[in-house]
């Protein structure tokens, strides 16, 4: 008698394994800060009353202080763009604690329209007043008055002082 040998094909299934995906440690550095970001952002989800919130009288020179520190803050976050707009551009306060800002473009505008959100907490928080609003325009004048090159930054100071030119001649100096 023959023997006969079949042969199945049979494909094993890999076991499957189910690891579930946590956040990382309790007590790593990460999570701590995510707690902290939490807790912070926390407060500020709580909905009160816009009659309650206070709203302190300030001055401009404040405003015009924290405008400065908050450019600062843009600076050093990398976005020296936005940093050069804050640094050129004043705001003046107008009457119900709107801060006004002109602009020489669109993209300016678009830039701080962009930021309003932050802006305005920033604002609220230091200033203790959250009636405050911004508005921006544009202004294509400011443009006109910026001194870009060396020639206009010379031409610009010779229109305030006519003897710079008495002094770059006498000294024979370059532009």
């Amino acid at each position: 008698m023959e023997a006969t040998t079949s042969t199945t094909n049979t494909v094993a299934k890999p076991p499957s394994i189910h690891i579930s995906r946590r956040g990382g440690s309790a007590l790593s550095l990460k999570s701590i800060q995510q707690k902290k970001e939490f807790e912070k952002n926390k407060k500020k989800l709580v909905v009160t009353d816009a009659k309650d919130l206070p709203k302190d009288e300030f001055s401009e020179k404040e405003l015009i202080k924290l405008w400065n520190n908050f450019g600062r803050k843009k600076e050093k976050q990398g976005e020296r763009f936005l940093a050069s707009t804050f640094s050129m551009h004043k705001p003046k306060l107008e009457k119900g604690f709107v801060i006004a800002v002109e602009v020489p473009n669109q993209g300016m505008q678009v830039d701080l329209e962009r930021i309003r959100v932050p802006l305005l907490e920033y604002f609220h928080e230091g200033l203790n007043n959250y009636s405050i609003d911004i508005k921006v325009t544009v202004n294509e004048i400011i443009s006109d008055e910026l001194a870009y090159t060396k020639e206009d930054k010379y031409k610009k100071l010779k229109e305030k002082n006519p003897l710079i030119d008495l002094l770059r001649t006498k000294f024979d100096l370059d532009l």
